[in-house]
């Protein structure tokens, strides 16, 4: 297919590339659960899905090159390649951080020590917009339609707002005594950021969409 149809290798490509965005939303999800559940086994589950989106990154990042190879020096083709590529990366980017999570939760569940409730309420706020920025890039993604391009940027800049919101208000828990535990007060913060970086990487999906739907539509 790679030497005959480079174009129909390439939508093989995205096609897995969906699938391993399915794997990271699964992921960060679980990594929500674990944080509610304490359980040992939502752990597992976003470790073992690490594995299948690292797998999945090896396999795509060589086909693709296989593709690149094969196809000469077709633009179109090295367009799709490096758009692809840098999808892939965000999406592994994404599945690393996601482990993180767990592991700062762990933290507090091997220290017997739990969050605040306002500070749980924080972070399932985080989650909920995350994961809804996550699904409508993705979608941005799956359609090569980026109309909704824009509405995603402004919640990038919602999400950077309310980290400082609920970090402010962490500093002021701890000022006021209401937060004294030592695992969970120190990681809080580091939470907030995982949540955030991961909504970036979720943005540049979508930005390389529209950096490629915009050259198209220029006449490039």
């Amino acid at each position: 297919m790679i030497t005959v149809f480079p174009e129909g290798a390439m939508q093989l490509a995205k096609k897995t590339t969906l699938k391993m965005a399915d794997i990271v939303t699964e992921s960060i999800q679980t990594s929500q659960s674990y944080l509610h559940s304490r359980d040992s086994e939502d752990y597992d589950v976003v470790m073992q899905l690490e594995e299948m989106v690292n797998k999945l990154d090896t396999e795509i990042t060589s086909y693709l090159l296989k593709i690149m190879k094969q196809s000469g020096n077709s633009a179109d083709v090295a367009e799709t390649y490096t758009k692809t590529l840098e999808i892939v990366k965000n999406y592994e980017r994404m599945s690393d951080l996601s482990t993180n999570l767990v592991e700062l939760y762990n933290m507090t569940v091997e220290g017997r020590e739990t969050f605040s409730e306002e500070a749980m309420e924080d972070i399932d706020t985080m989650y909920k917009l995350l994961l809804d920025m996550l699904h409508r890039s993705m979608k941005i993604y799956q359609n090569e339609d980026s109309a909704g391009y824009e509405l995603l940027l402004q919640d990038e800049e919602y999400m950077d707002l309310i980290e400082d919101k609920y970090r402010e208000k962490h500093f002021r828990r701890l000022a006021d005594g209401i937060c004294d535990t030592k695992f969970a007060s120190s990681v809080f913060v580091d939470v907030l950021s995982t949540l955030e970086r991961i909504a970036d990487h979720g943005v540049n999906v979508a930005r390389n969409v529209n950096s490629a739907v915009k050259m198209h539509s220029s006449g490039h």
